[in-house]
């Protein structure tokens, strides 16, 4: 039995452009190739579109800082010729539009972390050496998140159940052995 067993699932939803060659039932994939990918053309262009909210937040930012340094100097200029409170004076020097301005730049930032996220997630990697052990998918398909896609073994560490009588267990743990023996209910043999 193997000790690690995945359930390939995407989580991005797209039509599949490439199968690595041994995504059939039977094959081995190396660990960290790409097992298949999604068709990242969307994705991209949405990297591109955040990317260009970003530069337009900051540019709204720098025009919001511009605005208040002004409003500061107007507020210099006029704050002694009339009776203002904590809220008026607030918002004479923009502070609120300038919060606001710098919670749209954080925004977009997300926005940008997550679409390139998204991209990144458009080619799925075997996370260790594997074997395929069932397979769901074709190129062309269009697969959605949460999908069951494959099943990956990990080829390094697998346990093995056998029946052996409790008078022969003795010789099965010899000089060099690497076996752990336990009884069916799950303790150590004594041998």
């Amino acid at each position: 039995e193997p000790l690690r067993t995945l359930t390939v699932r995407p989580y991005v939803a797209g039509p599949v452009v490439a199968l690595h060659p041994a995504l059939v039932v039977g094959g081995r994939i190396p660990a960290g190739e790409a097992i298949l990918e999604i068709d990242p053309r969307d994705f991209e262009l949405a990297v591109r579109t955040a990317e260009a909210a970003v530069e337009a937040a900051e540019a709204d930012l720098e025009v919001e800082r511009g605005n208040a340094a002004v409003a500061a100097k107007e507020w210099e200029l006029l704050a002694k010729s009339f009776e203002s409170n904590e809220d008026s004076k607030s918002l004479a020097l923009r502070e609120p539009f300038l919060r606001r301005r710098e919670s749209d730049v954080r925004s977009a930032r997300a926005r940008l972390d997550q679409a390139r996220l998204d991209l990144e997630r458009t080619r799925i990697l075997a996370p260790f050496d594997a074997l395929v052990t069932a397979e769901n998918v074709e190129v062309g398909t269009t697969v959605n998140l949460g999908a069951d896609l494959a099943t990956l073994v990990d080829t390094a560490v697998f346990s093995i159940e056998v029946s052996v009588p409790q008078a022969r267990l003795a010789g099965l743990e010899g000089p060099g052995s690497t076996a752990t023996v336990h009884l069916a209910d799950g303790a150590p043999a004594r041998t």
